[in-house]
């Protein structure tokens, strides 16, 4: 007797990657913080070729995170206090500080733990 399943059909692939998405997003948000951010390169100071500074970017710690993560930086300096603490302490699990972006244009803000 020969079993009829059907294949996953749009609907259930569709769900699947919504889901993943939903899971996958903020998970990575963490890794992004700890690994992925960038720092300030070190420009030279004009008129002394041994002497480098590094420039002022956004925010104000030196590493900020990825700007693609904004919606969850909005939560973390917007959202109650604590779905903004938990974002705060996933961001900021392997650093003190960082800086998380709070918009799309790319205001950033500081995130300090500890």
């Amino acid at each position: 007797m020969p079993c009829d399943r059907k294949k996953p059909g749009v609907a259930f692939w569709a769900t699947v990657v919504v889901v993943m998405v939903l899971v996958a997003y903020p998970l990575s948000f963490g890794p992004a913080c700890w690994w992925f951010t960038s720092s300030p390169v070190a420009e030279e100071v004009p008129g002394e070729p041994l002497l480098r500074r590094e420039r002022t970017l956004r925010g104000s710690s030196g590493r900020y995170a990825p700007r693609f993560y904004w919606p969850l930086g909005w939560l973390a300096g917007h959202g109650p206090a604590p779905i903004s603490m938990a974002i705060r302490r996933y961001a900021t699990l392997f650093s003190e500080t960082i800086d998380q972006p709070l918009s799309p244009d790319g205001e950033y803000f500081l995130v300090r733990w500890r």
